[in-house]
């Protein structure tokens, strides 16, 4: 339990190997994360190229992903929710060049309905369609 009280003692945890494959390869919960965040900054960037918006990424590393991830668990730091945050943002400005402005910001008061944390945060929020959730969204996911 030491571990956990120290400095980074949860941060070093979430460096530990945990999981393992059929290869028998092993990582940590913050390879996870950090291979999560490349994926959705790289998956970003080609969609922007795509539609020639330019988005600049940087590769997160375990190391940081432990970081971020001791600062939620913790309720110290909200930096892995910036993270996608971020993202978010670099995804909306690709959407709005595809399908203009006006259609995502309908879109993003919809997303408001999906929230648990800051549910009511923008006022008028409209209420996801439910067809199109069961369609792009499962709990269990």
């Amino acid at each position: 339990m030491q571990t956990l009280n120290s400095e980074n003692g949860l941060a070093k945890m979430m460096q530990q190997p945990a999981f393992e494959d059929e290869a028998g390869n092993q990582f940590s919960q913050a390879d996870l994360i950090a291979d999560v965040v490349n994926i959705l900054r790289m998956d970003t960037k080609r969609m922007g190229e795509a539609v020639g918006v330019d988005i600049s990424i940087s590769k997160m590393t375990p190391e940081r992903a432990a970081e971020l991830l001791q600062g939620v668990a913790k309720g110290d730091d909200l930096g892995l929710v910036d993270i996608f945050d971020q993202i978010e943002d670099q995804r909306m400005t690709i959407l709005s060049e595809l399908e203009g402005e006006d259609s995502v910001v309908e879109y993003s008061e919809m997303k408001q309905g999906m929230l648990y944390s800051y549910p009511d945060e923008m006022e008028g929020s409209v209420e996801p369609d439910p067809e199109l959730l069961e369609q792009e969204v499962s709990d269990e996911n």
